[in-house]
């Protein structure tokens, strides 16, 4: 079953553009969030409408794919707003999966502390404080060395 939804997911960049425009296959969030060749764009996010709601119900459904949730997290830095920002700050505190508090920090410091957005910087700073798992404790020290590179 799992090499079924491999080839056809993997079958997916051919069906966005192999069919004539207008005609093209019905696509669900679901299918994009775990296209590994279709990158995240906000006007991808729109067409599926997968708004902050809907990627926060993939991120907290643990029955998902790892990488749909971590691609959740990272629409929801697409989406940049004070309200996501949180609920990647949430995630990055208390998500049971270490790879998912992992992606969080990335998506923190992408989106909203290089921004200058001083409660990712914040989150950020209490995580590493709070001594993490180790894979969360290394991704913390190479963004926040990121942010502090001029």
């Amino acid at each position: 079953m799992r090499a079924l939804q491999i080839a056809l997911l993997s079958l997916l960049p051919l069906a966005l553009h192999a069919a004539p425009p207008g005609q093209q296959p019905e696509l669900t969030a679901a299918h994009l969030l775990g296209a590994i060749d279709v990158p995240l764009s906000a006007a991808l996010l729109a067409r599926f409408s997968l708004d902050r709601p809907a990627l926060e119900t993939f991120l907290a459904d643990g029955k998902q794919a790892r990488y749909v949730r971590l691609r959740a997290l990272n629409g929801l830095g697409i989406l940049g707003t004070a309200q996501a920002r949180d609920r990647v700050a949430q995630a990055l505190r208390a998500d049971a999966d270490e790879a998912v508090r992992a992606e969080a920090v990335v998506v923190l410091a992408r989106a909203w502390a290089q921004r200058g957005d001083a409660l990712a910087l914040v989150a950020l700073q209490e995580s590493q404080a709070k001594q993490p798992p180790v894979r969360v404790a290394r991704t913390l020290e190479e963004e926040l060395a990121r942010l502090a590179t001029p």
